[in-house]
């Protein structure tokens, strides 16, 4: 049987015939047939319907994603943008960024770094001495009016280098501590 003699109604017509023995279908009520071609109706209209609802949702899925996207790259130079303006020092934003985190981990990454960052400060302010330790024990008060502050936010970075995960850092003390390094830092106008 080729493709060109297929025909859909005199299938149907065989099977329905073959079900109401009416024997091989020569003879079909025109109930029957009626039905069969309000089937056959029916299907279409509900094809046409699903094919327009595809593409619908193919356009609207392809809208959204292009939509998306441009927020995306929108939201991404907004922030270089932001960032090439932000005054002060980068490294400090980073450090912000980590004491803003929820986790405990994180406070404990940014007074580490923010020390760090104290040593690179002092060194580069003509601090004399092998450490920090040192440097705030040759600084006079005159020179550094947030010497003690240092002191202070040095002592805590101490406590999480030396006692580790048994020194619970509350999210209370990192953001004191936080504050101790802004304000050295903002004396040497380094951020």
């Amino acid at each position: 049987m080729s493709l060109s003699s297929f025909n859909i109604i005199y299938i149907l017509a065989n099977f329905f015939g073959f079900f109401s023995n009416v024997g091989n279908g020569a003879t079909i009520q025109s109930g029957t047939l009626t039905a069969i071609q309000n089937i056959e109706l029916a299907a279409l209209a509900v094809s046409v319907v699903l094919l327009i609802l595809l593409i619908y949702l193919r356009l609207a899925l392809e809208g959204a994603e292009h939509r998306v996207h441009h927020q995306r790259l929108h939201a991404e130079l907004e922030m270089k943008e932001h960032a090439e303006t932000r005054p002060g020092n980068p490294r400090w934003h980073d450090i912000l960024a980590l004491f803003d985190s929820p986790l405990e981990g994180d406070w404990r990454r940014a007074i580490i770094d923010a020390d760090s960052m104290l040593a690179s400060m002092l060194t580069e302010k003509g601090f004399v001495g092998a450490d920090i330790g040192e440097q705030l024990r040759g600084a006079s008060v005159a020179h550094f009016g947030t010497r003690e502050l240092a002191w202070q936010a040095h002592h805590v970075r101490n406590r999480i280098a030396h006692d580790g995960e048994q020194y619970h850092l509350t999210e209370h003390e990192a953001r004191a501590t936080a504050d101790l390094y802004r304000r050295v830092f903002e004396e040497f106008k380094y951020i």
